[in-house]
């Protein structure tokens, strides 16, 4: 015959605080649950409280309260000292060999997962909204992908301040680049093409003086010597300072 168990509406309110009181402060579980935090010795805290309530209530280091000292823990969270120390390893240690996982006395996710596990948990389950981690795309010296980005004002990347100079007058311009750097190219790859045989930008070019340009440059066939359009030379055509004699 079950035993009839009055109780009156204070202790109803009670229950129901506690019950209310722990299920807001299990939240606090869920860095475990997320694998962002373990709990071993030297950690203190309402977390603490929640596993030493736990482990109490099921009956490991009883006679420590399950490492939280003080009595009543088994019955109440709040009533536990919340000291990560000794005494709650050893309950933890108990508990992970009575569910056959490593007993090395710390709190992560795996043995807060045993402690929720099945009907008569030590530990009511929480469900926690877990941030999912973003895998880490190339990882400094991992895989072919991996590219170094040249920052053109940093000198000591680029090594040369004409070179810098160089790239950011010219990027959009290779012939004009190259024979910036002084590089040598074959006759004819530069005449009115760019080397990626894209035509030469033909907008005006305001920041040339016309007193460094010839006032005519001969194209015309078989007439005087005829000379290969140079980048600036060029710059005085588009520039109105020469006139091409075809």
């Amino acid at each position: 015959m079950k035993k009839k168990i009055k109780l009156t509406e204070s202790d109803l309110e009670n229950i129901i605080k506690r019950v209310l009181n722990e299920q807001s402060s299990q939240s606090l579980l869920c860095p475990i649950q997320c694998k962002t935090k373990v709990l071993g010795k030297g950690n203190a805290g309402e977390d603490v409280k929640l596993i030493q309530n736990a482990l109490a209530k099921c009956g490991f280091n009883k006679e420590n309260f399950g490492g939280g000292m003080k009595v009543g823990c088994d019955k109440d969270h709040t009533k536990c000292d919340g000291k990560f120390n000794t005494e709650t390893a050893k309950a933890v240690r108990e508990f992970q060999k009575s569910v056959g996982i490593t007993m090395d006395g710390l709190v992560g996710p795996k043995t807060l997962a045993k402690l929720m596990e099945g009907a008569g948990s030590c530990l009511a389950p929480i469900k926690c909204s877990c941030k999912k981690k973003e895998p880490i795309k190339n990882k400094p010296g991992v895989g072919k992908d991996e590219r170094k980005s040249v920052d053109l004002s940093d000198k000591a990347t680029v090594g040369c301040k004409k070179s810098i100079s160089c790239f950011e007058k010219h990027k959009d311009d290779a012939c004009g680049l190259a024979n910036c750097l002084g590089i040598c190219i074959p006759d004819g790859m530069c005449k009115g093409q760019m080397l990626d045989k894209k035509p030469l930008d033909r907008t005006p070019v305001n920041d040339i003086d016309c007193k460094e340009c010839p006032k005519y440059f001969n194209e015309m066939p078989g007439v005087g010597v005829r000379k290969e359009r140079t980048y600036q030379i060029q710059r005085c055509i588009d520039s109105g300072c020469t006139t091409v004699t075809v």
